[in-house]
């Protein structure tokens, strides 16, 4: 004879509040265990395979699409570059204004 497994109660609530309780047999309460049990063995087996993938940085996984590396520096100075040209267009932009205007003397 196996090991006797007793029955499962388990109290649920439904969407309007009233709470029910399901009792499951030894069989179906068995069978629910052992899934539980296959289920914490394929966690265990993927958080594994997901260990060497989250020592690395985000950046670093980013880095591997980048090839050739030198890419890289010239798409960081285009940034740069880009960042710039606001900027640079409004300081450029209001002495241009300030050349344009008639100076008004208060006394």
């Amino acid at each position: 004879m196996g090991s006797k497994t007793l029955s499962r109660k388990k109290t649920i609530k439904d969407d309007m509040g009233r709470s029910k309780t399901i009792t499951l047999d030894a069989e179906v309460s068995e069978k629910l265990d052992e899934a539980d049990e296959i289920d914490a063995k394929r966690e265990k087996e993927i958080e594994e395979m997901l260990k060497p993938l989250r020592e690395r940085s985000d950046f670093m996984k980013v880095m591997a699409f980048n090839n050739p590396k030198i890419a890289i520096f010239l798409a960081c100075f285009c940034v740069a570059a880009a960042g710039l040209c606001q900027p640079l267009y409004g300081w450029v932009f209001s002495e241009f204004l300030m050349e344009l205007t008639i100076p008004i003397n208060v006394y």
